[in-house]
Order: C-alpha cells, then sequence, then structure tokens
C-alpha cells in the first residue's frame, strides 16, 4: 500500500478536476485516486474505497456540496477541503460547512478559475497535507457543548456603547467547532 495521500475531488467542472489534479500530483507525497463530478457518483467508492482527503465543491447537480458533506460526516468522516466560489459571497456557507466537520475552506474565483489554481498550487498542497491528520467527529458522535455565552444587550444602549475596538480570536483545528458555538449562538 502506499504512503501517498490518497484524494477525492468531487468538483462538477471538468477543468476544476483536471487542474486540481495536476496541481496536486505535482507533489510526490500526494495521489488524486478518483474524481466525480457530483457527490452521487462519489457515495459508493468513499464507502468501499474512502480516501485520505476529500475535495469537495459546493454547487453541482443532484446533490449539493454541503447535503454531501452532512451525509458524509454521518456515515465515513474524512477529512473535507471545500473548494467553492460560493463561499465568498456566502458567509454562511462557509460556517455551515466548518460547524459541519469541513477541514478548510478554499475560495475559487469565478473568472481566471485555470490560472488561479495553477498560482495556488503550493496552498492546496500544503492544506492537503494538513488536512490528512485532521479526524472530524461523525456527527452521530455526542460532541461536548461548551456553556453558551450570554449577552445581554438593550437595542437602545446598543447605539451609545458601541466602540470602535475589535477582538480578535483565534483556534486551533480542534477549536473551530467550539468557537462556531459561541458565534452562531
Amino acid at each position: 500500500m502506499s504512503n501517498k495521500i490518497s484524494v477525492y475531488i468531487i468538483d462538477d467542472s471538468a477543468v476544476v478536476r483536471q487542474t486540481v489534479t495536476a496541481m496536486l500530483e505535482y507533489s510526490p507525497e500526494i495521489c488524486v485516486t478518483k474524481v466525480f463530478s457530483n457527490p452521487v457518483l462519489a457515495q459508493p467508492s468513499v464507502l468501499a474505497e474512502p480516501p485520505d482527503v476529500i475535495i469537495l465543491d459546493i454547487e453541482m447537480p443532484q446533490m449539493d456540496g454541503i447535503t454531501f458533506l452532512r451525509w458524509l460526516m454521518a456515515n465515513k468522516p474524512i477529512p473535507v477541503i471545500i473548494c467553492s466560489s460560493l463561499t465568498t459571497t456566502g458567509a454562511q456557507l462557509s460556517v455551515e460547512a466548518l460547524s459541519l466537520g469541513a477541514f478548510e475552506i478554499l475560495t475559487k474565483p469565478e473568472c481566471g478559475l485555470k490560472s488561479f489554481l495553477e498560482s495556488q498550487r503550493e496552498q492546496f498542497i500544503k492544506v492537503v497535507k494538513q488536512a490528512r491528520f485532521y479526524r472530524p467527529k461523525s456527527s452521530t458522535e455526542d460532541i461536548n457543548r461548551a456553556p453558551a455565552i450570554n449577552v445581554a444587550m438593550s437595542t437602545t444602549n446598543l447605539a451609545i456603547n458601541t466602540t470602535d475596538k475589535v477582538v480578535a480570536i483565534g483556534t486551533s483545528t480542534g477549536g473551530r467547532k467550539r468557537l462556531s458555538t459561541y458565534l452562531v449562538n
């Protein structure tokens, strides 16, 4: 058995599948073992021969990437890197994907796609290598949730008490799920 990182690419764009395959296989440590034009076609292979990492688009025919990610985390938790143009304008999709267990979000542009992907080769390779060691929890597992933070603020005091201060929060890979519980609640 090979020590290479096995990757599936699930994207309805033939250009994306071909370009991402070529750029990932530039690394001798990575092997794109299968590509699929939609998640429905990928499901049997994911169950029979699970890869180390999946690169997943969000908007596809027959089944969208979020629905597939939800199915995947309930049936066969595998590290997933979302690669979509929808994550720029749809920040809610990014939060949802991360809360479902996605490892990382890589945003692709709507035009100049091939040149963009090729310019991002080292970033994609780095993220795939990191994702290999990420172990998402099954969505059926009981997750120990931190108590919600209650912030009481009346709407009349909101305008008066605003400041120009910024709060920055950072987490490691394992802390993203817990942080999302604070941000979403």
